[in-house]
């Protein structure tokens, strides 16, 4: 066999049988164990939405890396403007442990919404 279709023997395998290649963004429900948040930075609620009483959602969907970094953070929707860039703004900020498969770190999409409170009381589920 030639030396140079060994790798794209390999990768042809490896995508036949579902092995995550680096650089692969895993689906959340795929994962081994799920990244767990170790650095939470609260988003700043927007003073003239706070100050007006106005309160709502911004749903935030990001990819957290193998280092646990997140990286391509996404407004998917936001009641305001204003809230989708607070919410988004802190979520670049945020720290994870890395999801796992096969008991390596992965790569793997998240969304999460953000509620904001003018109260500042916790959101109801």
């Amino acid at each position: 066999m030639k030396p140079k279709l060994i790798p794209l023997l390999l990768a042809l395998v490896a995508a036949s049988v579902g092995i995550a290649k680096a650089g692969d963004v895993i689906p959340y429900d795929q994962l081994d164990s799920k990244p767990a948040l170790v650095r939470n930075v609260r988003p700043l609620y927007p003073a003239e939405l706070k100050q007006k009483g106005i309160a709502g959602e911004a749903v935030i969907s990001f990819v957290v890396d193998a280092s646990g970094t997140t990286t391509g953070v996404l407004v998917d929707r936001a009641t305001h403007e204003a809230f989708g860039i607070a919410a988004a703004e802190a979520v670049r900020q945020w720290q994870f442990t890395p999801g796992t498969k096969d008991g390596r770190a992965v790569e793997c999409r998240v969304t999460v919404p953000i509620v904001f409170r003018p109260d500042g009381a916790p959101a109801k589920p």
